[in-house]
């Protein structure tokens, strides 16, 4: 999980927001496979970090999803658990049953 501190800025000011967002870049594909991970989340809109809205290419998506088999969770909500100090905790992520489906809404829920 990262926590960029992005979703906020969704709500105070959209502008911003669409200009572009910090996040991970193409450079962490390798280290992504070394480690085998298998989820990358993030309270921003793509995970990765891009310059505009829309983003032209989202590397990080066509990578993880389609070449490492990696779930991407975005606009995750961690600023409770960033107040509380919850550096680790189990991460419950059920998606919807929906056949054909490459993507679903998310009720992650965090045990600490």
């Amino acid at each position: 999980m990262t926590r960029t501190g992005w979703i906020q800025v969704f709500g105070q000011d959209r502008e911003h927001f669409n200009s572009g967002e910090p996040g991970i870049d193409a450079s962490t594909i390798p280290w992504l496979k070394e480690h085998d991970v298998v989820a990358v989340l993030a309270d921003n809109h793509a995970v990765e970090a891009f310059d505009a809205m829309p983003p032209a290419q989202l590397p990080i998506h066509a990578a993880a999803i389609r070449d490492l088999g990696v779930y991407l969770v975005e606009y995750l909500n961690l600023e409770q658990l960033a107040a509380d100090k919850v550096y680790e905790c189990l991460l419950v992520i059920a998606p919807l049953q929906m056949p054909g489906a490459i993507g679903s809404p998310v009720n992650p829920i965090a045990l600490a």
